[in-house]
């Protein structure tokens, strides 16, 4: 009966009403004025008829980062929203902190995303754009795919390194690695994904890069510590070029597995193997594929046992590691390399002057490391550090590890472990700052990394330390910018970047990096103070 009403209020207000009732579970409410609520259809239909009002996207907007004070106060929210114009309809989804808003014409729509925000109830106004849908297989809508790579016959030929990477951070990756290819002595091709069957059920990327030598690159990614196991669990040789069918690519690996050794290209070899002309035995050899279903591939199983029984593969005991990774649907390369020379998985861990994941508080201990490490942050000899919202404590442990001779650990919560040069304050912020003052504390680092309901709130933690003198002339700051809920990509990237315009007004140099160590929305801002 609803649903066939005369009275009912459009289309829209159908599956607004519809969006309600389904998204209770996830805090969504909707409030209107009693007259809003029974609004004839033919009204809104008379203005878009005359050219006033526009359908109903032209009409919506988006409202971002309401604030605590908007989720209890709906009607205050309303009323703030009606100085642009007439609200039709006005749907919050409280758990993720926005609303949708429609207007009952189009101007006040665009009046709205006009206007500055000067308000303590959101923080931004935009269009409401439709959801884009997805291409075919294409399950990386949030990420910029901007290192795509084009394989061509001339690619597949050159290409012979391969790092699988989780798909959150492929292009971060790409960037990071491009960034330092000279170095490296490599060409970046870019980043390819699974064939289309595939991404649906296997959510990792390949980086394809070429290399004189590539066991060395392997090797300098395998130890760069801002590139921690997870980010590259697993790389591949693929000396032995690209070929256009699965079948090809399996018989000349397999091919080449049955002559040796020698029959290694020298530039992919390690250097004390490859200055010896005689021929290496195959043993038992790790077979690793890319996917890891095409293994299961039919055509690999019909190659090996018509043409090549002899040989043997094992996960267990083997001398060599032979590779066969997909790139397309009509694109493969392959490579072996000898088992005793090839870092299988990231090997840091163990590392001589770094702390091993295991040992670590948590995660956070690696984004401060990369901070630091990427910020080219100089950290003076027995430097003074204080670290807002320390808990549970992977900040204050690399602030010790590094050797701060006094870190101030400040959260009310409880610390896992809090390292013998470190005082955990227990209290907020706002206390702890008057009693460092009083104490004539002087830092040479400011670190936080609080998840804070709003990010100015960020901005005026800062604002408070540096009005508190507690700041030495040249101190470095690391803050991180987290996502709150209610922010579309594109206006936290916006929103990131004016409050770091005001941070960096008090700086004589800063930036904002996306590190490899950071959730998808999250930044990272490094500055140095006048």
């Amino acid at each position: 009966a609803v649903f066939g009403s005369a009275t009912c209020r459009s289309s829209m207000s159908i599956a607004v009403s519809a969006k309600v009732v389904i998204g209770k579970r996830a805090g969504a409410t909707c409030r209107h004025r009693a007259r809003l609520s029974c609004v004839s259809a033919q009204a809104p239909e008379r203005k878009r008829a005359a050219g006033e009002g526009g359908d109903g996207a032209e009409r919506r907007v988006f409202v971002g980062g309401l604030t605590h004070k908007a989720l209890t106060n709906k009607d205050g929210l309303l009323h703030a929203l009606e100085q642009f114009g007439e609200v039709e309809d006005l749907c919050t989804f409280e758990n993720q902190k926005y609303a949708f808003v429609t207007f009952t014409d189009r101007a006040a729509a665009e009046n709205a995303q006009r206007q500055p925000v000067n308000s303590d109830l959101f923080n931004h106004i935009s269009k409401a754009d439709p959801k884009e849908s997805k291409a075919e297989g294409n399950t990386d809508s949030r990420a910029n795919r901007n290192h795509d790579a084009v394989l061509t016959d001339e690619v597949l030929r050159e290409v012979n390194v391969a790092l699988q990477c989780p798909s959150s951070h492929a292009e971060r990756i790409a960037d990071y690695v491009s960034e330092r290819a000279d170095a490296l002595g490599c060409t970046v091709f870019g980043v390819v994904y699974p064939p289309t069957s595939q991404r649906k059920r296997f959510k990792e990327r390949l980086l394809l890069l070429s290399a004189p030598r590539p066991i060395d690159v392997v090797i300098a990614l395998r130890d760069d510590p801002c590139l921690l196991p997870w980010l590259f669990p697993r790389a591949y040789i693929l000396n032995l070029g690209g070929h256009r069918a699965l079948e090809e690519a399996a018989d000349v690996l397999m091919s080449t597995l049955t002559k040796g050794e020698d029959a290694l290209p020298d530039s992919s070899c390690d250097p004390q193997v490859s200055s010896t002309p005689s021929s290496v035995p195959i043993g038992p050899v790790r077979f690793q594929t890319f996917p890891p279903t095409l293994v299961q591939h039919p055509t690999l199983d019909a190659v090996y046992t018509t043409k090549y029984p002899e040989l043997k593969f094992s996960t267990r005991g083997f001398s060599h590691i032979a590779s066969i990774v997909q790139l397309a649907d009509d694109a493969f390369c392959c490579g072996f390399q000898l088992a005793a020379t090839f870092p299988l998985r990231g090997g840091r861990e163990d590392a001589e002057g770094s702390a091993s994941t295991s040992a670590a508080v948590c995660r956070a201990f690696f984004k401060l490391q990369e901070a630091v490490a990427r910020g080219d942050v100089r950290i003076p000899p027995g430097a003074v550090a204080m670290d807002a919202g320390s808990a549970p404590g992977g900040w204050t442990q690399y602030l010790a590890h590094i050797g701060c001779s006094k870190v101030y650990a400040v959260d009310p919560a409880e610390m896992e472990v809090v390292p013998e040069t470190a005082e955990h304050l227990r209290m907020k912020v706002q206390e702890a700052v008057p009693r460092l003052a009083q104490r004539g504390v002087q830092l040479d680092l400011f670190v936080s990394d609080m998840c804070l309901q709003e990010m100015a709130a960020l901005v005026e933690v800062f604002q408070a330390v540096l009005a508190a003198g507690l700041l030495k002339p040249h101190a470095t700051v690391v803050l991180t910018f987290k996502s709150l809920p209610g922010f579309s990509s594109a206006s936290y990237e916006r929103v990131v970047g004016r409050y770091a315009e005001q941070l960096g007004q008090w700086c004589a140099s800063w930036q904002i990096v996306h590190l490899l160590s950071n959730r998808e929305r999250e930044r990272t801002f490094i500055g140095v103070v006048k």
